[in-house]
């Protein structure tokens, strides 16, 4: 335990030696001083708890002892002894310098320890205050620093959050939840929706109805609408403002306690990007024409090879024909010109026999001439050429339509369409690609027609195709089912080739990723067929496993959003 420390400061020790032995049995450490500048250096340097004035002769006066005290700076407690009681004046004195007590003689030792260790639970009371005074008015002046810092730095980030609003290339608008008032608008956000740089939002706060144009408050009413239904992140897809500004729009809740704060719309121009998206899916399926032109060439050049043929084959038919008809023709003419002489009546019978003879012979010339030409063959192999001939020319018409479909430059058209109409034309352009390496098996269910854009999904499942033939090495089934799952039509392309890992098949999507070989691949088929699904709002997933093949499924809704529709 330690042991509290007092300096007695008297005019004559012997006096206060009682004082002295029963403070050291009550545990104290007592010193004696009879000077009272050695008293104050003592007591400061060796750290004294308390002063004890102990003042036995007159004309010691204790207020100037207790005023020195005081003035060096020292506030420990200061009990006073003396020996008769002092004047009103005295004790005003030693009030006014903090003496915590008076005592006089003569003196009850209890009464002293008293005194004293009230004096000094006292100063520890109040020193421990005062330290936590300290330590508070400290951890204020640190709170103001910091706060002050915070300040600071939170208008520093604040202006450098603004310069950075400011100046980026999408727009930002900041709403307020309740009343739809416009709070901020960058200057990107001005020049999309037709606002002047100058404009300025002020402390009248105005709904965004009377600030924006009529094309964007109907835009800006269904993305409230929406996200004050949802209280989530949106993405509300593209609009065109006008023929040559296309505005892609997100929007966020800010929430406090489950009500909508604030909400804030950003919105992007992505003009350039359609049209490079334009310019790159019209790149692809130029790629991929260029992929099929030898073999649509070969795939035409098939029925116009037995075409001519078959033509050459009918020359022949027609020039025995020809030579059968001449020989008729030759019948004829002796028949017409035959000649009996009337006035020779009773020749007639005679020239009645020798004309069956002539023509009985013509008839035997006609009929081996008939069997030598195989007249009867050649008119029935006739019939079947121009059928054979006829039917080729449908093949070569299908081709060339279902190519001009899929490689046509303008707009496609968003319409209802048979999907297994789709499916076919893909087929066509794909046959002489995979008729050597797969058996293709339809397995087509009743389906709804499809709201679409016919030649899109014809380049999707075009490139499907394509790439289920290249993934079969030797001999294969490409395995096609349709069947609907309300609201969704769905296409399944099945093929037995070697199938896909897991780390290939994270990546299939990304542009310009391929696993054939150069020049035989550019990279960019799933890409953009995942783009034109998203597009319609639909989606493409996949299933393969290592040397037993791989399964797209598409999945289209019957309608497109109607954000997608732009």
């Amino acid at each position: 335990m330690t042991q509290d420390k007092i300096l007695i400061l008297t005019d004559k020790t012997e006096a206060d030696a009682s004082i002295v032995n029963y403070l050291k049995l009550n545990n104290f450490k007592v010193h004696l001083s009879q000077k009272t500048e050695d008293a104050l250096d003592l007591f400061a340097k060796e750290s004294y708890d308390l002063l004890l004035l102990s003042l036995n002769a007159s004309g010691f006066n204790p207020s100037d002892t207790l005023k020195k005290f005081r003035n060096d700076g020292l506030f420990n407690p200061v009990i006073v002894i003396v020996n008769t009681k002092p004047l009103d004046t005295e004790i005003r004195d030693f009030c006014k310098y903090s003496a915590n007590d008076i005592l006089f003689r003569p003196i009850d030792q209890e009464e002293i320890l008293k005194s004293i260790n009230f004096a000094l639970n006292r100063f520890k009371i109040t020193e421990e205050n005062r330290a936590r005074e300290k330590q508070l008015e400290r951890l204020i002046n640190e709170g103001k620093e910091t706060l002050q810092f915070q300040k600071e730095a939170l208008e520093r980030e604040q202006a450098r959050t603004n310069g950075i609003l400011e100046e980026a290339h999408i727009g930002f608008l900041v709403l307020d939840g309740e009343n739809d008032e416009v709070f901020y608008l960058n200057k990107k956000g001005k020049n999309l929706f037709s606002l002047s740089d100058d404009f300025k939002i002020n402390y009248f706060l105005k709904n965004y109805r009377e600030i924006f144009h009529d094309n964007i408050n109907l835009i800006l009413s269904d993305i409230l609408s929406k996200i004050k239904s949802d209280k989530t992140l949106i993405d509300f897809g593209s609009h065109s403002l006008n023929d040559n500004l296309i505005i892609q729009f997100k929007a966020y809740p800010i929430l406090i306690e489950e009500n909508i704060s604030s909400i804030v719309i950003a919105a992007e121009d992505i003009t350039e990007q359609k049209s490079l998206e334009k310019q790159i899916l019209q790149s692809s399926r130029l790629a991929d024409l260029g992929q099929m032109a030898a073999v649509v060439a070969h795939e035409i050049n098939n029925p116009i090879a037995f075409i001519n043929s078959n033509t050459n084959t009918l020359d022949k038919y027609l020039n025995k024909i020809f030579l059968y008809i001449s020989k008729i023709k030759d019948i004829e003419d002796f028949l017409e010109n035959l000649n009996i002489d009337e006035d020779k009546i009773l020749d007639i019978y005679q020239g009645l026999l020798t004309i069956n003879d002539s023509v009985q012979k013509k008839k035997e010339e006609l009929h081996e001439l008939k069997q030598s030409l195989k007249i009867d063959n050649a008119i029935k192999n006739i019939q079947e050429i121009i059928l054979e001939n006829l039917q080729g020319l449908d093949r070569v018409k299908k081709i060339v339509l279902d190519l001009k479909t899929f490689s046509y430059m303008g707009e496609d058209v968003l319409e209802k369409t048979d999907i297994h109409k789709i499916i076919e034309e893909s087929l066509t352009l794909t046959r002489n690609e995979i008729k050597y390496k797969a058996e293709v098996v339809r397995k087509y269910k009743s389906v709804p027609l499809l709201k679409c854009y016919p030649r899109q999904i014809c380049q999707v499942l075009t490139n499907m195709i394509v790439n289920a033939g290249h993934a079969i090495k030797n001999k294969g089934t490409i395995t096609i089912s349709t069947y609907f799952d309300n609201p969704c039509v769905n296409i399944e392309i099945s093929d037995t080739g070697e199938g896909m890992p897991e780390e290939v098949m994270k990546k299939i999507f990304n542009p310009f990723f391929t696993t054939k070989k150069i020049n035989k691949g550019t990279g960019l088929g799933l890409s953009i067929s995942y783009k034109i699904i998203e597009k319609h709002s639909g989606s493409i997933k996949v299933k393969s496993e290592v040397g037993i093949g791989t399964t797209f499924i598409i999945s289209l809704p019957l309608e497109l959003n109607s954000e997608k529709k732009s």
